[in-house]
């Protein structure tokens, strides 16, 4: 995921550079591309980089998933324990 993270802020930064954005950039494809074509190849690189940096869920579910695991062993030793306490009886 962190690398296709990293493709999309390369291509976004990269379109920056060659929008107009960019005060350096030798290319400036608003000038070469239709109008329309210019402002749809925008808004797909918007939409792209808003997807970009919405939350990575898959950290948050992995954790879950090893806390799941601990509680699933605390469990198994709570069991074990109480019935060692039941043989002491």
């Amino acid at each position: 995921m962190a690398d296709l993270n990293d493709s999309v802020t390369s291509l976004v930064d990269y379109w920056n550079t060659i929008n107009g954005q960019d005060a350096d950039a030798t290319v400036d494809v608003t000038k070469i591309l239709p109008v329309t074509v210019a402002e749809q190849l925008q808004v797909f690189i918007d939409e792209l980089e808003y997807a970009n940096n919405e939350l990575d869920v898959d950290p948050v579910i992995d954790t879950i998933y090893e806390v799941q695991s601990q509680l699933e062993s605390l469990v198994g030793d709570l069991s074990d324990a109480i019935s060692q306490a039941e043989e002491l009886r």
